[in-house]
Order: C-alpha cells, then sequence, then structure tokens
C-alpha cells in the first residue's frame, strides 16, 4: 500500500472557508498522509499562534478519519514579501530534499493550490524537478500503467504528486 507525506504552503483558505475543506485539509482526508508539512509565511504565522487552527483542525480532522499524522510546522515570520518568485525556488528546496531523506518510500504530495501565487508557482514549475535523484511524477499514469493496491489510478509509491 503506498504511503503519503503532504508539502502544504498554508493560505488564507486554509483551514476552512465557507464552510468546506481548504485544499490542505481535504488533500489529508483524501490521502491521509503520514506526516504534514505546513509552510506559514509571516500572516499565517499570526493566525496559527493565535489560535493554533491549522495543527488544530488537522488533529481533528485525522481523529476523525482514524490517521495520525506527524505535523511539521516551517514558521517564517519574517515573511512578508510573499510575491517574490525566486525565493520560494530556493527556500522550498531544501525542504522537499529533507522530507524525501526522512521518507524515502513515501509518496510526496506538493499542495499546488495554497498559498500564494509564488508558492504555487515554485511548486508547480520547481517542485518536481526541484532535487536531482529523487523520483518524479509517474508519467505512465495517463498510459494506463498499474497502481500500488490502494493508491488512486497512476500514483505509484516513492515519486512525486502535485495536487
Amino acid at each position: 500500500m503506498c504511503k503519503y507525506i503532504l508539502f502544504s504552503p498554508i493560505g488564507g483558505t486554509d483551514p476552512i472557508a465557507n464552510e468546506r475543506d481548504g485544499s490542505m485539509l481535504h488533500i489529508c482526508r483524501k490521502y491521509k498522509p503520514d506526516c504534514v508539512m505546513l509552510y506559514l509565511s509571516k500572516e499565517m504565522v499570526e493566525r496559527h499562534r493565535r489560535d493554533g487552527r491549522y495543527c488544530d483542525s488537522l488533529r481533528r480532522l485525522a481523529a476523525h478519519e482514524g490517521f495520525s499524522p506527524e505535523i511539521l510546522v516551517e514558521e517564517r515570520p519574517e515573511l512578508s514579501e510573499v510575491q517574490v518568485y525566486d525565493f520560494f525556488f530556493q527556500e522550498f528546496r531544501p525542504l522537499l530534499l529533507s522530507l524525501h531523506s526522512r521518507f524515502p518510500e513515501h509518496r510526496l504530495i506538493l499542495n499546488i493550490a495554497s498559498g500564494t501565487p509564488a508558492m504555487k508557482s515554485a511548486l508547480s514549475a520547481g517542485g518536481v524537478s526541484a532535487f536531482p535523484g529523487a523520483p518524479g511524477p509517474d508519467r505512465h499514469a495517463s498510459q494506463g500503467a498499474e497502481s500500488p493496491a490502494g493508491a488512486p489510478h497512476g500514483v505509484r509509491c516513492g515519486s512525486i504528486l502535485g495536487v
């Protein structure tokens, strides 16, 4: 069975917006990752420190859905220039490498629906090929390759998935 880890920048619609899951919670509900790394900019750090909403909502979801993820929080309280694209290409690389080295057999999910446009672009354009030697996306999924038991069609363990 394929196991997952999630890297998720946190945005204004996380954890809940309009009485619906934000993308971070939605991904966790679907994939039940073993580890979730939340990336917080200055504004999100302030919200997190005020009421713990991101970790609390994730813990509540996990208890309800029957999984228990390790939650890692990367706080960047000085990060207010969240529109600078180049910054995130450099910033995310060591974080993704760290997750990949800690969980080499897990599927790394990149949440490209949360965070700022610069964060989303860094993950979607550079995240999949951010580091040499890391498994890339399953390029055979559209050709009908078999998925591991319990994994969505086209998902292979040990690779990267941008959702």
